[in-house]
This record gives structure tokens, C-alpha cells and sequence, in this order.
């Protein structure tokens, strides 16, 4: 999923200095060596009449204005703006005053649409390819996405040459797709780390040492061909610098995490208890490194061997596990105390997670999930939802009191830590109090903008200058 040519061949292989059409543009520097600081020249504005970045720009009208910077965010696992951290992201940099423009898949309800603009973002969507779980699935799922996204990508810049490139793992070779453009004209890509796919190789599929060669190679190229990289947290920066040697001074932290405007708590809806006095929530992909099976086997722990029968569980969100998850559930005869929703609007898992009294977390121990930060821990604190979760050391720091954390990673376990929080009311309150101010804080998204605005002001992007 996520040796053969190296990362100098594919950056050397790769002309820096082309002419575009349409004239003569922006020329870079030639490259340093990957761990040497570079100084950009700023993005190049394009004379472009438009009625403001909360619309549609208009054509080139030969005005003499200066056009936005044209940035295009490249996503190949999820729609936007289901993906929440590539819509912040681009509503960030549409804020800024750049013109932004996503190639992502089609999902579902009013994300089938291949094209719409929606809040000043303009997005662009492919059909969606069958998401694969074996290595020889997603060797086929990314093949196939790969060709839709090189068409989409050539295809977005004929129609307008793009400026920057911000491409979201997995998978690591979407930087590649976005360095084809150099062959073309000049164009800064910035590599946004979402995941770490040589661990997740290893976790999913190990002893293939193939593989996780494959996996190492492409995420170096990836790293080396990017301008700027974007990773979300510091354990993913320390990793790019000393493993991957990318100089610091071109890593920046961006975590992901919700905006406090629009995820908030709403009213409690005592319903979705189901009439139970107590309700437990999951939110989040269930894939295999995401624990859910494990989640549904410390359910039917908390209703069988610690005798509750006081609690509903509800499982919102979706993926390759949740069918699974549904067919465990059955076997353990819990159906009945756990729900399976699916994807849910943002209303909707407001409205579970604010009336929910405590929020699981069963990701186990991995080389994956002990490097990465759950986007679900920090939605369940910035709402003051306390949690119980394994004793990843990702969570550990994120947590730090917001949550109950428990030693390995056994169902049984989870289960009895659930099972004695759902009777202290008391530190449930003070677990909700802390999570919110540590959300409030560095671990909120106000902090994360700003990184991702002084990244884009190291490129030179026009507007990014003011806010960094």
C-alpha cells in the first residue's frame, strides 16, 4: 500500500527549468542537497480577472490584476470534504487568497458530483476505485487510481498551469504524478504525511520485505521531490529529519485537528442511548490496523463477563473491517447493544459524540499506531468526550489526562477500564475539562493553520507572507 530507481535518479530524471506555455515562468534554483536549507523565489501570479476567492475565478481578461496562486490538492483514499484535514486545509489557503482546486474521488450522496464548487474551493472528482485489503487489492486499487489521477492532473493544469502541488498519502507515489508536471513548467509540491505507509506495510503485511522496500524507496522520493513537507505531529517530523534527512527547516507540524467553529457540542439527544442509561462511542475508518474488532470484542466483555446491561454502543463510520465487525457482533450476541451507523454528516456524529459518555479508542499497538496521532482522540477532546484507549505513545502524549489509558492491547482489558469510568462520574468530568483545554491549545487547529501558513510562505505564496 503504502531497490529499484532511487530518489536522486527520479528527481535528476525530472527537467527543473522548462518552459510552460504561455511564456516564460517562475525558474528555480537549482536543487541543494536534500538536508541543505533552500531559499524559494515566490509563486508566480498570472494575470487572471476573477470576482474573489469565495467564487468562481473568472477567465484571463487581460486586466493587469495579478491572479491568486493556483493550488491543486491531490487526495487518493477519500473524498473531500469527508477528508477533513485536506478541506481545512484548503479552506485555509482559500482564506489566504490563493485559488484552490482538489482532484480527489468521488464518494457518496452529494460527493458523487465529479465537479462542483462548494464555499470558494473548486473540486474535481474521479470515479472511485474498489478499495483493495491484500497487497495484490491495493497494488490494483492505486494502479488504477494512479491513471485517473495523472489524466485529471495534466488535464486541471492545461486548462490553467498550476502553481503548487499539495499531495495527501497514502499512497506514496501521488508525488510522483505532481513532479510529471515539471516536464511542463515549474511547479512547487508540497508532501503531506498523513500516514506513515512503510510502517503501515509492516503492520498489514509482515515479512513482506519487498514490499516494505518499495514502500521506503517511494516515500523517500516522495520527500525528495517535494518543496515543502507536511507531517502531523512531531514524531513524524523527527522521522523525516533524522531517518529520511529532510532538512527541518522545510518540515512543518500540522495536526490534525477539527475546527473548534464548526465541531462543537450540540444538544444532547438522550435517544440514542436507546433507552440504556449509558452510551459508549467509536468514530472513525475501520480498517485493519484501526482496531474495531477489538472494540466490539470489549463490548460483549463489558455486557457478558462484567454483567452490564446498562450501555448501547454506537460505531459510526465505515471500511474494509466494518462487515466483519457486524458479523462479530452477531457471533457474541451483542447485536442488540451495538449499533453500526455508517458515515454520518457532521450533524450527525456531533450529535453521537455529545451524547456520549465515554468514546473508545482500540487501536492496538503497531509500528503504526505507535508513531501516529488518532484524528478521533482529538475530536473526542476538543468536545469533552473522556475516552479509554491502549497505551500507544502517540495517545499517551496527545491524552495526557483527557483519557484512561490501558497497558497492551486485550479486549478484556479495554473492557474493565470502560467498565470502571462509566461509574466515576467525577473523572469523567475532569478527563472532558482537560481534553478541552489541550484542544484549545497547541493541539488545536488555530496552531496547525499557522504552520501550514508559514509553510507556504517559505514558497512564496503571496498572502502567506502576512500571516506567517
Amino acid at each position: 500500500m503504502r531497490g529499484g530507481l532511487g530518489a536522486h535518479d527520479l528527481v535528476a530524471d525530472l527537467p527543473r527549468h522548462a518552459r510552460g506555455r504561455g511564456g516564460a515562468r517562475l525558474q528555480l534554483a537549482p536543487r541543494r542537497a536534500r538536508c541543505a536549507p533552500r531559499r524559494l523565489r515566490p509563486v508566480p501570479r498570472r494575470d487572471q480577472s476573477g470576482p474573489g476567492h469565495r467564487g468562481a475565478p473568472g477567465t484571463s481578461g487581460g486586466s493587469g490584476r495579478q491572479a491568486r496562486t493556483r493550488v491543486l490538492f491531490v487526495v487518493e483514499n477519500l473524498s473531500v470534504p469527508t477528508d477533513d484535514r485536506v478541506w481545512r486545509e484548503s479552506c485555509a489557503l482559500r482564506d489566504l487568497g490563493c485559488d484552490v482546486v482538489v482532484c480527489c474521488p468521488q464518494g457518496r450522496g452529494a460527493e458523487a458530483a465529479a465537479h462542483e464548487w462548494r464555499d470558494g474551493v473548486e473540486i474535481h472528482r474521479f470515479p472511485g476505485v474498489p478499495e483493495g485489503t491484500g497487497a495484490g487489492a491495493l497494488g490494483r486499487e492505486y494502479l488504477n487510481a494512479m491513471v485517473r489521477i495523472l489524466r485529471k492532473v495534466w488535464q486541471l493544469d492545461r486548462r490553467r498551469p498550476i502553481d503548487v502541488v499539495h499531495v495527501a498519502n497514502p499512497p506514496d507515489c501521488l508525488a510522483i504524478i505532481a513532479a510529471s508536471l515539471r516536464l511542463r513548467h515549474d511547479v512547487r509540491i508540497v508532501y503531506d504525511q498523513h500516514d506513515l505507509v512503510p510502517e503501515l506495510v509492516e503492520t498489514r503485511f509482515a515479512g513482506r520485505r519487498g514490499l516494505r522496500r518499495l514502500a521506503v524507496a517511494l516515500e523517500r522520493a516522495s520527500m525528495a521531490l517535494a518543496d515543502e513537507v507536511v507531517v502531523a505531529n512531531e514524531t513524524f517530523a523527527t522521522r523525516a529529519s533524522s531517518l529520511r534527512r529532510v532538512s527541518p527547516d522545510r518540515v512543518s507540524v500540522v495536526r490534525n485537528a477539527p475546527d473548534r467553529e464548526t465541531f462543537a457540542r450540540v444538544e444532547r439527544d438522550e435517544s440514542l442511548k436507546r433507552g440504556k442509561a449509558h452510551l459508549v462511542a467509536y468514530v472513525g475508518v475501520m480498517g485493519p490496523q484501526d482496531g474495531a474488532e477489538i472494540a466490539v470484542l470489549a463490548m460483549a466483555h463489558l455486557v457478558g463477563a462484567c454483567g452490564r446491561s446498562d450501555v448501547h454502543a454506537v460505531f459510526v463510520g465505515d471500511g474494509s473491517e466494518l462487515p466483519a465487525c457486524r458479523r462479530l457482533a452477531e457471533a457474541l450476541d451483542v447485536a442488540t447493544a451495538v449499533e453500526f451507523v455508517g458515515w454520518q454528516d457532521r450533524r450527525d456524529v456531533l450529535r453521537y459524540l455529545s451524547a456520549a459518555d465515554v468514546a473508545l479508542v482500540p487501536d492496538p499497538r503497531s509500528p503504526l499506531n505507535d508513531r501516529s496521532s488518532m484524528i478521533k482522540v482529538i475530536e473526542y477532546m476538543t468536545l469533552g468526550v473522556p475516552f479509554v484507549a491502549f497505551d500507544l505513545p502517540e495517545t499517551v502524549r496527545t491524552a495526557r489526562g483527557a483519557g484512561r489509558i490501558v497497558p497492551g492491547s486485550h479486549p478484556a482489558d479495554l473492557a474493565r477500564a470502560l467498565d470502571a469510568l462509566l461509574d466515576d462520574p467525577a473523572a469523567r468530568s475532569l478527563m472532558a475539562q482537560r481534553g478541552v483545554e489541550r484542544a484549545q491549545g497547541p493541539l488545536g487547529w488555530d496552531a496547525a493553520r499557522s504552520n501550514l501558513e508559514r509553510a507556504y510562505a517559505r514558497l512564496g505564496v503571496v498572502g502567506a507572507e502576512q500571516s506567517a
